[in-house]
């Protein structure tokens, strides 16, 4: 957002000044391009007018809920290693979380209400976050699971290496 108020200062300013030089002129059009797409998004959300794209239809696995407290105590496990989460982090308040993991997997007359893989992993993070079932944590938990999700239907890799992408140092 501090990119985009400054490309419309620099633009305004240009205005006033006589020529750009050819360095800043490109960095404008990058910065533009950028965000144009972002924002042509965001109007069609807001408009109803964003059409979802098909991805992965085949769903054979939904997610349990024990499977996924197993990931969460392994990311906190992680976290804590590191002094980026406390005992609270993970501590569910009430049935918050169980109640997001049956949200994305319900159906209307046998068909899924989310019907894609990515549907089901956004509507994950976004029930997380939304339900606030947990003491601390929920935004990462969310998106922990978000992408947690995404690789488990093909178990693309084994639940120990799951958390990795998460924990990395900062530094690397």
């Amino acid at each position: 957002m501090n990119q985009l108020q400054k490309t419309i200062q620099l633009i305004s300013s240009g205005s006033q000044v006589d020529e750009l030089n050819i360095n800043e002129a490109k960095g404008l059009l990058q910065i533009i391009n950028a965000y144009t797409n972002s924002f042509a998004l965001l109007n069609k959300y807001d408009n109803g007018t964003l059409e979802a794209e098909i991805y992965n239809i085949t769903i054979t696995y939904e997610i349990q809920y024990d499977e996924a407290k197993e990931a969460i105590i392994s990311l906190k496990k992680e976290l804590m290693k590191k002094r980026e989460a406390t005992d609270f982090f993970g501590q569910e308040k009430d049935e918050g979380f169980k109640s997001s993991l049956r949200s994305i997997v319900q159906t209307f007359d046998a068909v899924y209400l989310y019907p894609s893989i990515e549907e089901q992993a956004a509507h994950l993070l976004y029930f997380v976050v939304k339900n606030h079932s947990f003491t601390d944590g929920n935004k990462r938990i969310g998106a922990f699971l978000f992408m947690w999700f995404l690789v488990s239907p093909a178990r693309i890799f084994p639940l120990k290496y799951s958390t990795s992408f998460w924990t990395q140092s900062k530094e690397e």
